[in-house]
């Protein structure tokens, strides 16, 4: 079961993004308030006040007749019981979260709606894996909001959806997932994020490992300089990357492929 805690970090991520003083586009600036206080709570682990305050927030936003700050609330409270590993609680406010989305998404939703559903989809993908053992509504769920991310330009968000199916994929021994890590790796190098590019080389040669072992071959199309040993080497630069940050990725990347 060690894979699975690749996944379950990927929570605590989505639930705070939202930098402080921030006020997301379409949402009314006392929910962005909250949730920038929510966010604060959840980024140090805090799960106890997070919830707290979320249930406030689910007060207060059924008061105003406030569909998208329930709908944050409801992620959020969904969340923290997820976390503090409470799976009946959480199933409640996650299956809240899909009717209230349902009821908004042809609405123009703003920004923390997007941000809430994206923790939905990624949520109820963890419960799955978790919970139900049932992957193939796990990749349901991250491809539902992966497709959403991408069709709104939220890379942030896609990329941590590809992760995770990757992940599922792996623990499958689903070799064909290996598209989704590639899809990290050539983002990363686009945007010379070293994390990014040790992500997708990581979860890359994972699948490698897979296909040795079932005596398969490389999927077809992919690029010809991608090998085992190449994602080998791109691990190693990343990491000489980390610990002498005066040299410049593109140094190490002129040896690395």
């Amino acid at each position: 079961m060690k894979p699975l805690s690749l996944i379950i970090p990927l929570i605590s991520i989505l639930l705070s993004c939202t930098e402080a003083g921030d006020t997301a586009k379409g949402t009314s600036s006392w929910v962005s308030r909250a949730d920038s206080v929510l966010s604060a709570y959840t980024v140090k682990g805090d799960y106890a006040s997070a919830l707290s305050h979320a249930i406030m927030l689910d007060s207060l936003s059924v008061e105003k007749d406030d569909k998208e700050g329930r709908l944050l609330a409801a992620a959020y409270i969904g969340q923290c019981y997820l976390a503090m590993d409470q799976y009946d609680s959480c199933s409640i406010y996650f299956a809240r979260g899909k009717e209230i989305w349902d009821a908004i998404k042809s609405h123009e939703p703003g920004d923390n709606a997007y941000k809430a559903v994206y923790v939905l989809h990624n949520s109820l993908g963890i419960c799955a894996v978790n919970i139900e053992n049932d992957y193939e509504k796990a990749m349901l769920h991250f491809t539902e909001g992966a497709k959403t991310a991408s069709e709104r330009g939220d890379t942030y968000y896609n990329i941590i959806f590809l992760s995770n199916m990757a992940v599922v994929c792996n623990i499958r021994e689903d070799t064909s997932g290996i598209k989704y890590a590639l899809e990290i790796y050539e983002y990363g190098k686009k945007t010379s994020d070293t994390s990014l590019i040790s992500n997708g080389a990581y979860l890359s040669a994972m699948f490698y490992s897979n296909l040795k072992k079932q005596n398969s071959i490389w999927p077809s199309g992919r690029p010809d300089r991608f090998t085992p040993k190449s994602f080998l080497r791109i691990l190693q630069t990343q990491y000489c990357c980390l610990i002498r940050p005066r040299r410049t990725l593109p140094q190490f990347q002129r040896t690395a492929l």
